[in-house]
């Protein structure tokens, strides 16, 4: 009899597949191994790709408006957004479907903390503290600190190479810092959140805004919020709206803002194609990898396999063990896989301050997928012992 038959014989009560795994026990390790890759890599460029799309949407959301106004020629919040005159916005005011509007300023200055010797680029937002009731929760209550010029919001999750800032103001020290090399006064901070296209944020008045850039056209805005009447019709809204506005501008919901920002990096920008090609890789060489270790199983086994088809096993039962085995081997490799994404995760939400998280529909897909890979892998494989014969156990 055979090794693997006495294996059988000693293991009666597991599963023929899992006994063969077990009885090469470096074929198994370098199974799992490749499964844990693939499920890694797949959770982790999956999961750059929707911290991309996730930390591109920062900006729109801190502001809570029915309706947006930017110019046709804007490219995304975090690159370049072109101004359009603030007549505009005033001009639409006369439409008593609106119920109030507010302007905000984007653009990027140098910033440096005092002590620091680099000036670094940050995201910048000019804002209208008086309109409150178009920012989120958090900007709303910080909003009054912004009412005197050279005041700033800072946003606390940005790079670490921007300072501490948080810590000196839990101090209860002054945190003056310089924008464009204007003196500024930082008086609080909030949760933005640093992305791919900007490492920090700032945020201050339209007056601030435009007295530190003063070579900027006072009169034109980058973005224009609008708030409508309750029970509104905001499509019939953008429609007649859009219709009676110059061509250089155009009218966005909300939902259409967001998707704005995203399609540029998910389409003009390669980030979005390098991540999903990541995943495929993924796909690709861990799959090669399980098809060349169920392979080199079934080859080394082969007399096995013919000695269990010469005793009665149907070659549609030791197909059936083959495929169980690719079975096994995605359910033992993904825990492994799904504990290293995690870890990368963590590395990369401390060291980018991107806000990379894994979510249970993630989880669930990267698993099914895995199931999967494996799952052809193991069919592709049957073809080896599609050619043994239970003569073979004579030979």
């Amino acid at each position: 009899m055979t090794a693997l038959l006495q294996a059988i014989s000693r293991r009666c009560s597991l599963p023929l597949g899992l006994q063969i795994l077990r009885f090469r026990l470096l074929n198994l390790v370098t199974a799992l191994a490749a499964v844990a890759f693939a499920a890694s890599l797949m959770l982790t460029q999956w999961g750059f790709r929707d911290a991309l799309f996730s930390s591109s949407v920062a900006i729109q959301k801190l502001f809570q408006a029915d309706v947006i106004l930017i110019s046709w020629h804007s490219v995304s919040t975090l690159t370049w957004m072109s101004t359009f005159p603030d007549a505009y916005l005033s001009a639409l005011r006369a439409d008593r479907r609106i119920a109030d509007t507010t302007t905000v300023r984007i653009g990027y200055m140098r910033w440096t903390l005092e002590g620091q010797h680099t000036a670094r680029l940050s995201t910048a937002l000019g804002v209208e503290p008086g309109h409150a009731d178009f920012f989120t929760p958090s900007l709303a209550r910080a909003a009054s600190l912004l009412q005197m010029p050279g005041r700033l919001l800072f946003d606390r999750l940005s790079r670490p190479e921007y300072g501490d800032v948080e810590r000196l103001l839990q101090a209860g020290q002054p945190v003056q810092a310089y924008l464009e090399e204007q003196r500024v006064r930082v008086v609080g901070v909030l949760d933005i959140g640093a992305s791919f296209g900007a490492d920090a944020t700032t945020i201050m008045s339209r007056e601030s805004f435009e007295t530190i850039l003063p070579g900027l056209n006072n009169g034109e805005v980058e973005i224009g919020l609008i708030r409508l009447q309750p029970g509104t019709d905001r499509s019939a809204f953008l429609r007649d709206q859009q219709q009676r506005l110059p061509a250089d501008v155009r009218l966005l919901s909300p939902e259409q803002f967001v998707r704005f920002e995203q399609d540029f990096w998910d389409r003009s920008k390669p980030i979005g194609f390098i991540f999903f090609f990541g995943v495929l890789m993924g796909m690709v060489i861990g799959g090669s990898i399980i098809f060349l270790v169920l392979n080199t199983i079934i080859l080394l086994h082969i007399d096995d396999f013919a000695t269990l088809m010469a005793i009665g096993y149907s070659r549609w039962r030791l197909q059936l063990v083959i495929f169980n085995q690719a079975i096994i081997l995605s359910l033992l490799g993904y825990p492994l896989g799904l504990a290293i994404s995690e870890a990368i995760y963590a590395l990369t939400r401390l060291t980018t301050r991107l806000p990379m998280q894994m979510t249970f529909g993630r989880a669930i897909t990267v698993f099914l997928l895995t199931v999967a890979l494996c799952a052809v892998s193991g069919i592709l494989s049957l073809r080896r012992l599609n050619e043994t014969s239970p003569a073979d156990a004579f030979s």
